[in-house]
Order: C-alpha cells, then structure tokens, then sequence
C-alpha cells in the first residue's frame, strides 16, 4: 500500500510575519517582497515533489491558494500551534506529514524526498538548522501520539531545540533520522548567506538600495574569486553579479 503523504507549509499571512520578524535596514515595502519570494519559492518546492501541498497559517491569503487543504492555525503559543497543525493534516488522512517553514531558502526537493525515505525507517526526520534549530520536521501516522512528547520538550526558537530532540528521543527509546544543516533566515546576515550563493537573492538586494550605493554594497558582500562567471546586465538595473 502506497502512503498518502503531505508536505505541510507552516507559516503566516506576509503582513503576520513582517510583524514577527524584521531584517534590519530593509522597509515595509521591501519585507513585503522578500516573503513573497520566501513563500512563492516553498511552494515551488513542495510542489515538485509528489506530496499533496498543505498550508497551516494566521488566517488566508491570496498567496495559499494553490494548497490542497488550507488549515488555519489554532492555539496559544507556537508549540500549541505547531501540534494542532499537524493533528490536523494527519486528521485528513496522510499518513507521512512533512512540517516545513518559510525561511530556508536553500530547501530542495531533494531533501524532501530524502526525508519521505527516511520515514521508512525511522518515525521521525529533522532537518539541522545551522543555529541549532530545525527547518523540517517529519512524522509518521503511527508516531504522532509521542509528538506532544518531543514539541513539549523543546525549548522553541532557540539554539538548544535540537539538543531537547535527542534527549526527549533518547527517553522515548525511539529513533529519528536528521538531514544535513542548511542556514534559514533569522538575521540580516543569514540573508547575505544566501544572496551570496544564490544570484536572484543578491539581485533582490542590490534592488533594495540606492543607485549609487549599489557598487559599494556588491564589492562588499558579494566578491568571489576571478574564475567564477559573469552574469552581466544591463546597469541600470544592477552592477554584474558574479556567480560561482
């Protein structure tokens, strides 16, 4: 029998997260286009992949409509809402749900089938972020009565939630698989990250500045070694990126 499997989009309407979380040096204008971006790009990747795409969010938008289950978000706190998220899409009948966000803008299809694959073999499949958190999260049907065990004994949004995984794991006496880090997006830094590795981020940047300050800012965050290519354009919209 063929598991019915989910990617589950956990995440809030644009105008929710630029309250939540703010880059500093970017405006309200510029907040609006990068979550667009953010949002429109997991999306793309859940739906490259053979999972049916679920959103959990604050309240619709425009953006969720190609979900195939639109779930609003219930409960107090993020912990509450990240538990009833998932009860719910496993209550429409999947039986592998993949939890994901909106701010790790390397996430690929790749992972993702790689973590559907490991819930073959393990109830449960993390994704490390590098700051000590995790951009995936991964549970079968048949492990979700010791989920409220693991969100429980997480200390959320800090360095130390993968740390509380393994313990409250270890205590289960279970087992979990975890996929290689990958930076998400929680400083203006972590935003460099990318654009420096991802030419459409640094063009969106440079986008963002004053014409005349857009030389300096390339110089400086964006300068890589004299072999790499040259992606040239015109310069009116942006001095040339170069592309490892």
């Amino acid at each position: 029998m063929i598991a019915r499997r989910a990617i589950l989009l956990f995440t809030r309407a644009i105008e929710s997260e630029i309250k939540a979380k703010r880059f500093r040096g970017l405006s309200y204008l510029q907040h609006q286009q990068l979550y667009r971006r953010l949002i429109a790009h997991t999306i793309d990747v859940a739906q490259c992949t053979q999972a049916e795409l679920l959103i959990a969010a604050d309240k619709p938008a425009p953006e969720f409509s190609s979900a195939a289950h639109f779930l609003l978000q219930r409960g107090q706190n993020f912990n509450e809402r990240l538990q009833h998220a998932l009860a719910d899409a496993f209550a429409l009948g999947y039986d592998e749900v993949l939890v994901i966000g909106n701010d790790t803008p390397e996430l690929c299809r790749t992972l993702l089938e790689q973590a559907f694959s490991e819930l073959a073999q393990h109830p449960f499949v993390f994704g490390n972020s590098v700051d000590g958190g995790v951009y995936l999260i991964g549970v079968r049907r048949t492990a979700l009565p010791h989920f409220g065990m693991l969100c429980n004994a997480c200390r959320w949004h800090t360095s130390f939630v993968q740390q509380d995984l393994h313990r409250a794991i270890a205590a289960l006496g279970g087992s979990a698989a975890w996929l290689p880090p990958l930076v998400d997006l929680d400083r203006i830094a972590d935003l460099l990250h990318v654009a420096r590795r991802h030419a459409s981020y640094a063009l969106m940047l440079l986008a963002f500045l004053p014409f005349m300050q857009r030389p300096l800012f390339y110089l400086t965050h964006f300068r890589v070694p004299c072999s790499a290519k040259r992606l040239h354009l015109p310069l009116k919209h942006a001095p040339p990126v170069l592309l490892p």
